[in-house]
């Protein structure tokens, strides 16, 4: 029985992938849209999972 590793994606990752900014998945971040990780110290980490398993749309606003 192995169990593989969650694999994680910086936020620069995340936003490409999601096709918004990074500004974007800070907010979501924050806001608890989006589950993530800090790791040494400084360092956000977002389970790649999560980026497929968001389900729901997020809430995008226009800019100002």
């Amino acid at each position: 029985m192995s169990t593989a590793s969650p694999q994680y994606v910086t936020i620069a990752t995340a936003a490409e992938r999601l096709s918004v900014s990074e500004k974007s998945v800070r907010r979501w971040i924050s806001q608890g849209e989006l589950p993530a990780v800090r790791v040494a110290g400084r360092l956000i980490r977002i389970p790649a999972d999560a980026l497929a398993d968001l389900g729901r749309p997020l809430q995008v606003r226009a800019g100002r």
